[in-house]
């Protein structure tokens, strides 16, 4: 079965001939980086047939989620999924999803990881990293590092910071790092996951990949 990346630039795409539905699951995410990650969890389910789509940011899902339950093939859709980053606001991110379902009268789940549905479509969402804590993808795969590299790395920013000034995204700066230093340096987590080089059996994304089964 099929595992679709798809990008919806604007609210009105979803109308637009350049966009499509395609499969029955869809799930929304922020960027390129969770697109990557998510298709590399949801390959390894053979039967699943998901879209996985790229909302470009943080910004106008409310516009965005109206957008595609509009389109004429979204009465086709069976599970709707969406995964945001909790930043410095988890409250706020949750809201925001909530907010959203709610604004185009969809099921709308209590809480992340709980399912709602009105007998046609199941939605569920998921706020990463997880339990109400500030962070984003990035959190997760550093989290889902051995121990020896996320000691080197702070070894590395240990040093790093007293001789000059301490960096202001301090995830950002050692995925970067990280990043760099692989077997065939990856730009980005997107170009990671398309070579396999994140630990995605690690315990740090178990809550995607509990996510991804409830597409099944």
């Amino acid at each position: 079965m099929p595992i679709v990346c798809t990008s919806l630039d604007i609210p009105q795409s979803a109308a637009s001939p350049s966009f499509r539905i395609q499969e029955p699951c869809l799930l929304l995410v922020e960027g390129n980086d969770d697109q990557r990650v998510f298709e590399q969890l949801a390959i390894q389910h053979p039967l699943l047939s998901l879209q996985i789509i790229d909302m470009h940011g943080n910004s106008d899902w409310t516009a965005k989620v109206a957008g595609l339950a509009s389109a004429p093939e979204f009465q086709s859709v069976t599970v709707l999924g969406l995964v945001r980053d909790a930043d410095s606001l988890p409250i706020s991110a949750t809201d925001s999803i909530r907010g959203a379902l709610l604004n185009s009268a969809l099921p709308t789940p209590p809480s992340e990881l709980v399912p709602a549905t009105n007998g046609r479509l199941t939605t569920i969402f998921l706020i990463l990293p997880d339990d109400g804590r500030a962070g984003k993808l990035e959190t997760i795969v550093l989290e889902s590092l051995p121990d020896d590299q996320r000691t080197c790395l702070e070894e590395y920013f240990a040093c790093h910071d007293r001789l000059s000034a301490r960096t202001r995204d301090e995830e950002k700066a050692r995925l970067q790092a990280w990043l760099a230093a692989l077997d065939g340096p990856c730009r980005n987590i997107a170009m990671a996951a398309a070579r396999q080089k994140l630990s995605l059996a690690s315990p740090a994304f178990d809550r995607c990949r509990a996510l991804v089964r409830y597409f099944q």
